[in-house]
């Protein structure tokens, strides 16, 4: 869940609302793992960082594209979380 203020996080939301609504359509196991996760560091908020591995997949970018393949990678994701409603949110999320 992310914090209403998460940037990132709205962003990649509305990005994906828009590639779903024009027919945008991921091709084989576009799954995502996470291969480390780094010790919490803070109390509230609290920063940790994960390394994740994105599947090979092929991406169709809108109805009738070509599918273009994806060689699939390792990144790198930063959370902040915070304390939100009883529960954590990511309030902040860099993607290297």
């Amino acid at each position: 869940m992310s914090a209403p203020d998460c940037d990132f996080c709205q962003n990649t939301a509305k990005s994906l609302t828009t590639f779903h609504a024009n027919g945008g359509h991921f091709v084989g196991d576009a799954t995502w793992h996470i291969t480390e996760l780094g010790k919490p560091a803070g109390t509230d908020p609290v920063k940790v960082s994960a390394y994740v591995k994105v599947n090979p997949h092929k991406i169709v970018s809108k109805r009738g594209a070509t599918p273009e393949p994806d060689q699939g990678r390792v990144l790198l994701f930063d959370f902040t979380l915070a304390k939100g409603k009883g529960h954590w949110t990511v309030k902040d999320l860099d993607v290297n």
